[in-house]
């Protein structure tokens, strides 16, 4: 293989593994803010699950205050009614007594009703709390690990980083700024193997020429698509290999 296609080679394989470990890297603070989310949405749901509780016991409790009293009530009028000297009289406070008979059946119900909601609210928010705690084990487990991963790949970022400059400068001259604008726009792509007449980059068929020309060996040919360097199997298997 030609020195030059190797240094290029090589440095397109240290490139990929630059931005390999820059998107690794791009992508752990997102990660670490999709945490963060999950978790203020889980304390927001937990939070309103235990306001519906507190409301439904609430209720629950008003409506059986409320019970007691009437039936306080209901026992006054009862009293009552050992002392009235008139029909009339024995006939209103029966009134009043049946009123608050049926506001105590409504009481009741509402309160069934707010026990019913009260205890599904204790369910739900010993299984939310439960879920949360689980999710936060496993976050913070994940956070552990991802930091870990930051610092590792940070380390290698920077010893990659220092191959790319190492290698870049043991380029010819004029194949460095056309290199490093190719990887720039194609990041760890600037090479490009030519498959059954094609650039196997952009999937183009090349005329005829450039490939004959790869096929002699010529180094730094461009593909007419997208300008990618191109090279063929054979000059991988062979020490064949010239600059234009």
């Amino acid at each position: 293989m030609d020195d030059l296609l190797r240094q290029l080679l090589g440095l397109c394989e240290v490139d990929a593994e630059v931005h390999a470990l820059r998107e690794q890297l791009d992508l752990y603070p997102k990660m670490l803010a999709e945490f963060d989310r999950q978790e203020t949405d889980a304390n927001s749901k937990l939070d309103r699950t235990r306001k519906a509780f507190e409301k439904a016991r609430d209720l629950r409790k008003g409506s059986e205050l409320e019970v007691a009293s009437r039936r306080e009530r209901i026992a006054k009028y009862q009293a009552q009614l050992n002392q009235v000297k008139t029909n009339k009289e024995f006939e209103a406070i029966k009134e009043e007594i049946k009123a608050v008979e049926g506001k105590i059946e409504e009481l009741d119900l509402a309160g069934l009703e707010a026990l019913e909601q009260e205890d599904s609210g204790l369910a739900s928010v010993a299984t939310q709390e439960e879920a949360l705690q689980e999710f936060l084990a496993e976050a913070s487990a994940e956070r552990k690990r991802i930091s870990e991963q930051l610092s590792t790949k940070t380390e290698q970022l920077a010893d990659r980083a220092a191959e790319h400059d190492r290698l870049l400068v043991q380029l010819p001259e004029d194949f460095r700024e056309p290199y490093a604008l190719l990887d720039e726009k194609y990041p760890g792509s600037a090479l490009a193997l030519i498959v059954d007449g094609s650039c196997a980059g952009c999937s183009m068929t090349l005329v005829a020429q450039r490939t004959a020309e790869v096929k002699r060996g010529t180094v730094g040919v461009r593909c007419d698509n997208c300008s990618r360097i191109l090279y063929d199997s054979s000059m991988l298997e062979s020490g064949q290999g010239t600059t234009p």
